[in-house]
């Protein structure tokens, strides 16, 4: 049985969709699997406009936190400036985070800092466990989608993504309810996509959400230096697997 994704690749825009709509492709669900078009990007100082939403670098509000008591956000703060730290407690972490996740079972935040922590003393089925009962339980927060597709691509199966992200690598087509993003939700999701397409062997649309990422302001460079080396390792995959002169004069007298 073909996936989505195999189903998206292979029909043409003025097709009927694959959906069962009985209508063109192009006028159904053409729109979930719409790419971002560079040359809709533009920079300004403090924002970006980009299609129908915009980016910006101002906090945006953070209800789950503000539940919190004072003693507990404290708490909260400190715990995760000490996993920024070299050396740190991770197995120290996970006991007042579990702590602060019975008392707030609705932060969304709780859940990103110990999936992190599993992940550093070596549970990762653990962690597992936690992001996907986070992306159940909070399907609309964008970081849920982009930390199990993080986990994704260590764990080698990158092609999951397309079904989490509904194939739409489009922040709009993603969540139409919101018009405002904050740039850390953006560059991660650009990120995500960047890397996505390069492990599919897609350099060019690769290159075009990488291209994105070099243009913001203040862009953390450890994203832009992960789809850089994505895009390199998959260049060289495709040329390596690519047939060369020889081989294919070879296959034409051989068939």
């Amino acid at each position: 049985m073909e996936s989505s994704e195999q189903k998206y690749k292979k029909i043409g825009r003025n097709k009927v969709c694959f959906c069962g709509s009985g209508i063109k492709f192009k006028k159904c669900c053409l729109y979930k699997y719409h790419i971002l078009d560079k040359d809709k990007i533009g920079i300004e100082t403090a924002n970006l406009n980009a299609v129908e939403y915009k980016i910006t670098y101002d906090a945006l509000p953070s209800p789950d936190l503000d539940q919190f008591k004072r003693e507990d956000r404290d708490l909260f703060t400190k715990i995760f400036d000490k996993m920024q730290e070299s050396i740190c407690n991770f197995n120290d972490c996970i006991i007042r985070l579990e702590r602060l996740k019975i008392k707030y079972p609705e932060s969304k935040r709780i859940y990103n800092l110990l999936s992190v922590c599993y992940e550093r003393i070596g549970d990762k089925a653990k962690a597992y466990r936690l992001l996907i009962e986070q992306n159940e339980k909070f399907p609309d927060y964008i970081f849920s989608k982009i930390n199990l597709a993080n986990h994704f691509f260590q764990e080698k199966e990158h092609k999951k993504i397309f079904d989490l992200l509904e194939g739409k690598f489009d922040l709009k087509a993603l969540y139409p309810k919101r018009d405002v993003f904050h740039i850390s939700e953006f560059s991660n999701f650009m990120a995500i996509c960047g890397g996505y397409f390069a492990r599919e062997g897609d350099i060019e649309n690769a290159r075009m959400y990488l291209d994105i990422l070099l243009k913001l302001d203040d862009c953390d460079s450890r994203l832009i230096g992960i789809v850089k080396q994505e895009i390199e390792d998959n260049s060289k995959k495709i040329k390596k697997e690519k047939p060369g002169l020889l081989t294919r004069i070879k296959e034409i007298f051989v068939t």
